[in-house]
């Protein structure tokens, strides 16, 4: 290796793992729930949207829209710009949408096809994340509630318990029924009043008969047509429902069960009975003659339903027989009455209709039409619940069998006794993705393009209209637009480091819309449920207001097509483990589903026959049957070994990837496990990491989900190393020729030569460096998936957010008081934990209505000195090194001209004066803030493909990086929740050092541990001191790490004392400590709370146009608040001087602010006699004391100002005379040291 190869040899990994992983069939892609959701939205979201919206009729079914037949329902076009392209020029990385419309006039038959171009859709990127106008965003996925039947009791044990059954939709009104404690039966629809279910039931067209000779007194039965409402036969159309009152016709759909064999008009069987009919079927069956090409639709059985029983005693009543009893007693007899009734529920401000007419609009609120859907995962939940699979999950409404199953339910649950249905059940808990969020707001924009287009057809001609001119394709994509834009959902990629990039496209949140609120919220909600083993992490959560409601999916949890979230299993028979060695073996179950299985933990010991010996690796038994602890609905028991039909897949499955990367989590506290999780996103990439010396395992799966290590996709040879010349200044290129074609891309584009681009020196969202670096040069052979770059914190293609340092635990001065840190010189001499941030200036130069903006290097009345780093176009320099108020950008704007003599304006033309007409606006560098200017992006009108906003000529961006060496007041953690700020950074020679002289890096305070109960930091540095001693690195993978027995063993192994303790000598003395102490090696990072970001003082500075009062904050050169409590503590104090001073001039007392000023410019007393409103407002808070306030000026007259007055005179008069005997003191003793001096030289 050469001496200039920055590359270093990685250490040799010692495995601690107590146990050995049974298979690693699926390998590690931490951002696939993203790609599968977009995925899901370009293959199937965007066609059934199509087609849930398309056709529709306009003006009584003379014009139709549709989607031509044989034709795609869309076209997605490739992107027309790259994506780092987008990034510098502020675009949106998107893909073109194009549709195919189909306008049929039924009057003359004429059909014309157009396609149309919709507009631009965000693609997502290779790495999961969207680029909006230049900025990096991600899509948060969002847990909801699932659609479907639920039942919850209410006022359990009192007068007014009540029992609740309710269909939830997707989009429509709820349909609640209620059995209360004296078992009479309601019905609410939506947010409306309740009235009697009878009511309900009436008004759909059922009746209640009483039976003979059946051990149940009477049925329910839909009824036949009543006398109102009969009709011939030949004018009603029998594939839609008629608002009749016996049937219900519902649409033949893909999915259905077929009840009998259907023929063709030949005579053929399309369809056998009992098949399930497919998309083919249904396009065959909507052809036949009697459907002439229409929708077709079947006419769906309803059966009688059995009277039941409510309670289990013999004389609890019968169900529906009391139902309608109660229903007799509330005076609505006849079926019209109960339409009306409903109707009115409503629509209570409305005349009401016929009854066929009201039915028909309450038919169309749950039962068809576009106000009521289910959603395929309502329909599914429904059909578990009523086990029964007779209706498709493409039947998207209710159906008569519904809502008589829905109460047969409710009245199931009452009887049985049950326990209201656990919302917080995972399993009736879904995922919403990106792209079914994304299909969602593209069907928002269809139906707003349909609503115009039904309004223009009105007013164009017919024989003009075409399907362009109807449809105005910016409508659609408007919600689109707002969703990337200012969505609640799609957020600003947190890119602190690669690992915080991962951990934001892994969150879930259960806020958003149709979401909860987190002022609304409960604790029930937010607490960790048993269903989130293996799904959603139970350490990984904010610490705020948003506790519980953003959380993380775990480690190995996927998401289903429904949404469902899913950890895999691997299958047991007999007691026999049936180890999978491909990715189809493993089996994923939902929360319901898993809940008839036996799942035991992957921690019980499995022998080579693979059978389970032992309910651990240390408790084995050679019995044939053994007993092991598993999970049966939820519960843990003990079981034989032969009942278990599940094992865990892996020890880690329970957490996410958060906690995954703490070494010896299991022997931290969960609060402190928390904050350790949520600090590794915060940590800033340094210069110069170190990977961890005692790690999990799981840093190399990060790095590679994280998309900057980039490996090779076969053997080949690296052919260079280059510059890259589109970006010379922030990119290097990697030019690979493998051995064999590889696929290169998605679209399976093979080739043998393969050139990747790197991003270097670029700025991320959070203003951290991005840098791809090159791990390998030209000529070096590679291998497949050989590690070809590193990424910032990123380190021989591990996540290294850190450094190891040498850690002591005891006390130093009290300097290590309350989680302080101290912190040896060494450190930040070798800059072990620098960092480089990269800050982005803009300037932008517009055309106002006095003319248009200048950016030059021709400043009038400027120094010199700083125009001097400036090029002649007025930009500074790349390279050059800039401090607070140095130019970046020379700028001049207009500003109004004054009125000028004649004379005067010959004077100005002959002497050439510039600027006088223009002020100085250039771009400066902010107070406090120094670097090295790195790269100016130029952008103006005249340049191709730029687009700029209305008004702007040319904008200017300067990006400046600014080094972040260790200082005090940075903040700095370890992976326990274990963090604090540096109070000292003493000598090297000062720090306590041991036997072999080596002085420790960083001193910890011991009492630190003890009541955080966060023993893993204690743990890890035992075994890093081992490692560093042994020249090894230690893996320990979470729930699968060693003991400290183990650790012992390594210490005394490597030399050491098994206590983990050293002798330590006093820096400043020499003298040897009196107890011996700690001493080990941790993995510390700095996080991004750097002092010296935040540091902020100000003298003058800008105010508040409303308030008057001083701004805040750093960015807008605001003070520090001087609030109400520290004007009591100067009240209390008596400080009045310096309390009237913050009351009135550096508050909003304007007069008092400007006379102060013009005394400080004369050299002359501040004046503070004035009486602004908050010294009014301190005399009322003062008067509510109890204390009478009474003002005056020297000038008034009265009995206390002429007291106060006649002694201050005295106190004048005397301290007059005090001044003058004291000033001829001192002019004697003047006189008496001159004569003495005389003296003194005359004698030499």
């Amino acid at each position: 290796m050469s001496k200039n190869d920055s590359r270093v040899p990685a250490a040799e990994i010692k495995d601690f793992s107590v146990q050995e992983t049974f298979t690693d069939a699926i390998k590690h892609d931490l951002i696939r729930h993203q790609k599968k959701s977009y995925e899901y939205f370009t293959t199937k979201g965007i066609d059934r949207v199509m087609r849930e919206v398309f056709p529709v009729t306009f003006e009584d079914k003379k014009v139709t829209l549709s989607i031509p037949e044989g034709m795609s329902s869309f076209q997605l076009d490739d992107p027309d710009e790259s994506i780092e392209s987008c990034r510098k020029l502020g675009k949106t990385y998107a893909t073109s949408l194009s549709i195919p419309v189909q306008l049929y006039r039924e009057e003359t038959g004429e059909f014309k096809v157009q396609e149309l171009r919709i507009g631009n859709v965000p693609k997502m990127t290779p790495s999961a994340t969207f680029i909006i106008n230049g900025i990096e965003k991600t899509c948060v996925f969002q847990l909801l509630r699932s659609p479907g039947i639920f039942f919850k009791r209410e006022n359990v044990n009192q007068k007014n318990e009540n029992n609740v059954a309710k269909f939830v939709p997707s989009r429509g009104n709820w349909m609640e029924f209620n059995l209360d404690a004296r078992n009479r039966f309601w019905i609410r629809l939506g947010k409306f009043r309740k009235f009697h279910l009878a009511t309900f039931l009436k008004a759909l067209g059922f009746e209640y008969r009483t039976v003979k000779g059946k051990k149940y007194p009477g049925e329910l039965v839909f009824v036949s047509e009543s006398k109102a409402s009969k009709k011939s036969e030949e004018n009603m159309d029998k594939r839609k429902k008629v608002a009749s009152y016996r049937k219900q016709f519902v649409k033949v759909c893909e999915g259905w069960k077929a009840k009998s064999s259907v023929k063709d008009d030949e005579g053929k069987v399309i369809v056998k009975k009992g098949q399930l009919l497919t998309k083919e079927h249904v396009d065959a069956i909507q052809y036949l003659p009697e459907n002439d090409g229409k929708e077709p639709y079947v006419e769906l059985d309803v059966a009688s339903y059995p009277d039941v029983k409510i309670g289990k005693d013999e004389d609890a009543p019968w169900a529906f027989q009391k139902c309608f009893e109660d229903g007799m007693t509330s005076g609505l007899l006849s079926r019209d009455e109960c339409i009306k009734e409903i109707y009115l529920n409503f629509r209570p401000n409305d005349q009401v209709p016929s009854s066929e007419a009201a039915l028909d609009f309450i038919w169309k609120r749950f039962f068809e039409g576009e106000y009521y859907d289910l959603s395929e995962v309502g329909r599914y939940q429904i059909n578990q619940t009523f086990q029964n699979e007779d209706v498709p999950l493409s039947h998207q409404r209710l159906t008569i069998q519904d809502v008589v199953r829905g109460i047969d339910f409710l009245i199931n649950k009452v009887r049985e006794e049950e326990d209201s249905d656990d919302i917080d059940h995972l399993g009736i808990r879904r995922v919403r993705g990106v792209g079914e969020m994304i299909a969602g707001e593209l069907k928002k924009g269809l139906m707003g393009m349909v609503k115009m287009a039904r309004e223009k057809s009105r007013t164009q001609d017919g024989e003009t209209q075409t399907p362009q001119t109807l449809i105005v394709p910016k409508l659609v994509l408007r919600p689109i637009d707002r969703f990337f834009s200012t969505g609640e959902l799609v957020q600003f990629l947190d890119q602190t480091n690669p690992f915080s990039e991962l951990v934001h496209k892994r969150k879930l949140s259960a806020m958003g819309p149709g979401g909860l609120s987190r002022k609304r919220t409960g604790f029930e909600v937010r607490d960790v449920h048993k269903t989130h083993y293996g799904r959603i992490c139970p350490i990984e959560t904010p610490e705020g207001a948003n506790v519980g409601l953003i959380t993380s999916l775990s480690l190995w949890a996927r998401i289903d097509e429904k949404g469902f979230i899913e950890t895999p299993y691997i299958p047991v028979e007999g007691g026999n483990v049936k180890f999978p060695k491909k990715e189809k073996d493993v089996q994923f179950f939902n929360a319901l589903e898993e809940e008839d299985f036996y799942v035991a933990s992957s921690c019980v010991f499995v022998d080579q026959k693979g059978n389970i010996s032992g309910p651990s690796h240390k408790d084995r038994s050679p019995a044939e049957a053994v007993r092991v602890s598993a999970r049966h609905r939820r519960e843990p028991q003990w079981v034989d070994s032969s009942q278990v039909t599940h094992l865990d897949y892996s020890n880690d499955q329970l957490v996410g990837v958060s906690a995954s990367l703490i070494p010896f989590l299991e022997h931290d506290d969960a609060t402190r496990a928390l904050m350790g999780a949520n600090m590794l996103r915060q940590s800033c990439p340094l210069l110069n990491p170190s990977p961890a010396s005692v790690f999990t395992g799981m840093e190399s799966a990060a790095a590679d989900s994280s998309g900057y290590v980039l490996k090779a996709k076969g053997p080949g040879k690296v052919v260079s190393v280059s510059p890259d010349p589109d970006y010379p200044e922030e990119g290097s290129k990697i030019t690979i020729e493998y051995d064999k074609a590889q696929p290169l891309d998605d679209k399976g584009k093979e080739s043998k030569k393969h050139v990747l681009s790197l991003r270097r020196y670029a700025r991320s969202n959070q203003s951290t460096v991005i840098d791809q670096k090159p791990v390998v040069k030209s000529g070096d052979k590679v291998k497949k998936d050989s590690i070809l770059t590193d990424g910032p914190g990123i380190k021989n293609g591990e996540l290294a957010l850190g450094q190891n340092l040498t850690i002591a635990l005891m006390s130093l001065d009290g300097y290590n008081f309350e989680d302080s840190i101290v912190v040896s010189e060494r450190v930040a001499k070798l800059g072990l934990l620098d960092s480089v941030q990269i800050e982005k200036f803009e300037c932008v130069a517009r055309r106002t209505r006095l003319g248009e903006e200048v950016i030059t290097a021709d400043i009038p009345n400027e120094d010199d000195s700083l125009l001097s780093n400036l090029t002649r176009d007025g930009i500074v320099r790349v390279g050059t090194e800039v401090g607070q108020g140095q130019l970046l950008v020379g700028k001049l704007t207009p500003k109004p001209e004054k009125e000028r003599t004649p004379e005067e304006k010959l004077i100005w033309k002959i002497m050439n004066q510039k600027g006088s007409d223009m002020r100085n606006t250039s771009l400066r560098m902010p107070t406090g803030e120094h670097g090295v200017v790195i790269r100016v992006d130029t952008l103006s009108k005249e340049d191709s493909g730029v687009e700029l906003r209305p008004g702007v000529l040319q904008k200017v961006d300067v990006y400046v990086a600014i080094k972040r060496r260790l200082t005090v007041g940075d903040k700095l953690a370890g992976r326990h929740g274990n963090k604090g700020v540096v109070s000292t950074i003493l000598p090297e020679e000062d720090m306590p050092f041991l036997s072999d002289g080596t002085p420790v890096d960083v001193i910890l305070n011991p009492l630190g541990v003890p009541s955080r109960m966060n023993i893993g930091q204690l743990m890890e540095l035992h075994l890093g001191w081992a490692s560093k001693h042994g020249g090894n690195r230690a893996k320990v993978p979470v729930f699968n790490g060693c003991s400290m027995q183990t650790i012992q063993d390594e210490l005394e192994k490597n030399g050491l004392r098994r206590d983990g303790k050293s002798i330590v000598y006093d820096g400043k003395t020499g003298a040897k400590l009196e107890n011996d102490v700690v001493v080990g090696v941790m993995s510390i990072m700095k996080l991004n709370h750097l002092a010296e970001a935040k540091v902020h003082a100000r003298s003058i500075g800008p105010y508040s146009l409303i308030t008057q009062q001083p701004l805040g904050g750093k960015a807008r050169g605001g003070g520090q608040r001087f609030g109400e409590m520290e004007v009591w503590a100067l009240e209390a104090y008596g400080a009045s001087r310096a309390l009237q001073e913050m009351l009135t001039i550096k508050s909003d007392d304007i007069e008092g602010r400007n006379l102060a000023y013009k005394k400080m410019t004369r050299g002359e007393a501040i004046d503070l006699s004035l009486k602004p409103e908050s010294i009014n407002n301190l005399d009322k808070e003062i008067r509510g004391l109890g204390l009478d306030l009474e003002f005056f000026q020297h000038s008034d007259k009265n009995e206390f100002s002429e007291e106060i007055l006649d002694k201050s005179d005295k106190n004048e008069d005397s301290s007059e005379s005090e001044v003058e005997s004291e000033a001829n003191e001192d002019s004697n003793t003047e006189v008496e040291q001159k004569v003495t001096s005389e003296e003194n030289e005359e004698n030499e």
